[in-house]
């Protein structure tokens, strides 16, 4: 019962956030990811490094496919929805 909440809530993820792209004909659920890197020089969390992710799987009720994406310093927007979990370029 635990997982199939799960789903559902990660469903909401790919539904409800307009920046996360669907998949056409497909229902699918993921979660996206924002991570700082830590400065090498300062080795504190730096505030211009960063990781930017998605992962997700389809279909919702009885996913067959789980695909992870993952993108390391990205250039310009870098939150894990804007940049990792998109359908289509921007």
């Amino acid at each position: 019962m635990a997982a199939a909440q799960m789903r559902k809530m990660m469903e909401g993820v790919v539904l409800f956030a307009p920046q996360v792209g669907q998949l056409n004909g497909y229902s699918s659920g993921g979660k996206t990811g924002t991570a700082q890197k830590i400065d090498p020089v300062t080795h504190t969390y730096s505030k211009t490094m960063h990781i930017a992710s998605f992962a997700g799987f389809a279909p919702v009720n009885n996913p067959v496919i789980a695909v992870a994406i993952v993108i390391d310093s990205p250039k310009g927007a870098y939150y894990g929805a804007d940049v990792s979990g998109q359908s289509s370029p921007r």
